[in-house]
């Protein structure tokens, strides 16, 4: 039977475990934020396309605008690392397959990234922002 006076307690124990468990998902880095979800670059014009996917077992899936992807990836930490990718072979308007080259030529630079349940930063290995990509599919 909870007496009027524990139920302080237990709201107490509540609101501390649940701040608890958000400190754990920080520290957890890049693992508890990375997979799963699809990111899109912020700042790309309406109808582009360009998506990547963290998915399990170091691989990733997406779009560049143009071509379906594929590849691996390494995370440690902060540190992130994409490649080497293979892609479709499909042709396109010129402005869409210099924004996938683009897109590819970026993955190459990544050395490290910042997330955030909604914002993924990509970084080269100077702590350079590469680019922002934002979650697609925010739950």
């Amino acid at each position: 039977m909870m007496t009027t006076a524990s139920l302080p307690c237990r709201v107490g124990l509540a609101l501390g475990l649940a701040l608890a468990a958000s400190t754990i998902a920080s520290a957890k880095g890049l693992s508890g934020h990375l997979h799963g979800s699809e990111w899109g670059f912020v700042g790309d014009p309406a109808g582009a396309e360009r998506f990547v996917q963290f998915t399990g077992g170091k691989r990733l899936v997406g779009s560049g605008g143009c071509n379906r992807f594929s590849g691996s990836f390494d995370h440690d930490d902060d540190m992130l690392a994409i490649g080497p990718l293979i892609s479709t072979r499909r042709a396109c308007a010129s402005d869409v397959m210099q924004r996938e080259q683009d897109f590819f030529q970026l993955f190459q630079q990544v050395r490290a990234a910042d997330a955030t349940h909604l914002e993924l930063v990509l970084k080269d290995a100077d702590g350079k922002v590469l680019a922002t990509l934002r979650r697609r599919d925010p739950d």
